[in-house]
């Protein structure tokens, strides 16, 4: 037995079977530790990535001390190619989201707006076009019988046993 149940027991404490203390504790890990792991792991990517790109430049610049010049303006060349052409395509993509998203506004907004940045835009057409309910006025009163009845219509028996409701009517 465990320390726990030791104790439990000693102390004439009755425990129920699905109330057993788990003796599986060594698989799980604190969230601490797990926590400082995934920041090292990031670090350590960031790491390499700053070793990559100086690893990079490098070889550029031993190229150049070569002399081989050409070799690197080529090579820099095919990089800007592939950037370029992902650049083209974010360029697109925020283009249409920001003006689809401007349409969505009224043209005094458009004007204020236009200098934010995609994301804040959206963010702010997202708050300006969610539309909120507002409970209705009734909310949480007792639907009265003389709603929508025109009690100078009524007879005179039907007046007095509805006077009640007539008058809580006008109360209101």
């Amino acid at each position: 037995m465990s320390e726990s149940t030791d104790t439990a027991v000693a102390q004439g404490v009755k425990q129920e079977q699905g109330t057993q203390p788990d003796t599986n504790v060594i698989d799980t890990i604190p969230r601490s530790r797990l926590n400082e792991v995934i920041t090292q792991k990031k670090d350590l990517e960031s790491q390499i990535a700053e070793m990559k790109s100086a690893i990079e430049e490098k070889q550029r610049t031993e190229l150049e001390e070569q002399g081989k010049v050409v070799e690197v303006n080529t090579q820099l060349k095919s990089e800007i190619k592939d950037l370029k052409q992902y650049k083209k395509m974010f360029e697109e993509q925020d283009k249409t989201l920001r003006a689809e998203a401007m349409s969505k506004l009224s043209e005094d907004k458009q004007l204020k707006f236009k200098e934010l940045k995609t994301s804040d835009l959206l963010n702010v057409v997202d708050e300006l076009t969610s539309v909120k309910n507002n409970p209705p006025d009734n909310a949480g009163t007792v639907k009265s019988s003389m709603d929508g009845v025109d009690w100078t219509k009524m007879g005179k028996n039907d007046k007095s046993k509805n006077w009640k409701e007539i008058i809580a009517s006008y109360k209101r």
